[in-house]
């Protein structure tokens, strides 16, 4: 009797240590399916939907100097218009533009599994054809549109809050909200600044 109940302990043992393995891997398994923590991340491949939106599409791509800094590399094209705060503008397609943002996590981000909070300090470089659109009266009763090519370059900086967070895997998404503003032509133009963004992170 001694010896069977010394037997049915051990496999007792070995079914509760069965089971606590089963689970841990089945833990770890959906883990790697299901999330990737942020802080573990170094590289962000993301597509701005919201940039469809205001009138351009742009790709981006986020390497990770260390937990808290990185610096965000960007390239679009405009799809036939510029929103600026106040006003829009015509645009021919195929213009384009480049966009170099470092940015900065908080001290709590780089021990978060589940968002990234930081702030971006931006600079763009914008190289398009404005189709300018005038109102020419033809007489009393009478006026048309006139369509004029205007070439514009655009330097802008700007500043943004960012959020972060991933959904599934490595499938993340990214808000960002701010603004951009430079000199074009002797005017000054603010540009808002704001994206929501789905990618990848790696």
């Amino acid at each position: 009797m001694k010896q069977i109940g010394i037997i049915l302990l051990v496999l007792s043992l070995l079914v509760n240590f069965s089971q606590a393995q089963e689970q841990q891997q089945f833990d770890d398994a959906a883990d790697s399916i299901y999330l990737k923590c942020l802080y573990e991340h170094k590289q962000y491949v993301s597509l701005n939907l919201l940039q469809f939106v205001v009138g351009t599409a742009n790709l981006n791509y986020e390497l990770f100097i260390s937990k808290q800094f990185s610096m965000k590399i960007g390239a679009g094209t405009i799809i036939g218009y510029r929103i600026f705060v106040d006003d829009y503008e015509n645009c021919l397609p195929g213009g384009y533009y480049y966009t170099v943002e470092p940015r900065w996590y908080t001290f709590q981000s780089t021990k978060n599994c589940w968002m990234q909070i930081g702030v971006g300090a931006s600079y763009k470089y914008w190289n398009y054809t404005e189709n300018k659109v005038e109102e020419i009266s033809i007489d009393d009763n009478t006026s048309r549109l006139r369509y004029t090519k205007v070439p514009q370059i655009h330097h802008q900086g700007g500043v943004s809050l960012i959020g972060k967070h991933p959904v599934s895997g490595g499938f993340t998404f990214e808000y960002q909200a701010g603004i951009a503003a430079g000199v074009r032509k002797n005017t000054f133009m603010l540009t808002p600044n704001v994206g929501f963004s789905i990618g990848w992170i790696f």
